[in-house]
């Protein structure tokens, strides 16, 4: 069983990262729940965090037990972009259908009024502004477009 890897790993994999513009990061780099076993994810999240903040590189990461593993490093404020999709991230950056995503193709009918993506969140908004109805009064029809 691997549960870390070791020094030279994390001073050759520091090293790859300083001549990085991007870093895109799923999964760490141990058992990072364990000290001493998170030795190596907390050095190169700190390395990362650290070229970040110099604006050297755009750090992406995503997964739960990677953002667990950046928070535990204090390294995850200072990443560019962090998403706590898991696998879904590594499917949206493949660029593959999300169902999640997909399901925002969906038009509205709130009310009587027809509502379509991209402007769904916004039109909603306006229409309950403008017509200040009570909740019992809204009706929310969905179907797909």
């Amino acid at each position: 069983m691997i549960l870390d890897v070791g020094p030279a790993a994390v001073e050759a994999l520091a090293d790859v990262l300083k001549t990085c513009r991007t870093l895109v990061w799923n999964g760490p780099m141990g058992a990072f729940e364990t000290p001493p076993f998170d030795a190596a994810t907390v050095a190169l999240a700190r390395t990362a965090a650290a070229l970040t903040r110099e604006r050297s590189l755009i750090s992406v990461a995503g997964g739960g037990d990677t953002v667990a593993a950046l928070h535990h490093a204090g390294a995850a404020g200072n990443f560019s972009y962090i998403s706590t999709a898991g696998g879904a991230f590594l499917e949206w950056m493949e660029g593959r259908e999300l169902p999640g995503v997909a399901a925002l193709s969906l038009s509205v009918n709130l009310s009587g009024r027809q509502l379509g993506h991209p402007n769904l969140v916004d039109s909603v908004a306006s229409i309950l502004d403008d017509t200040l109805m009570e909740p019992s009064r809204l009706e929310l029809e969905i179907t797909e477009s």
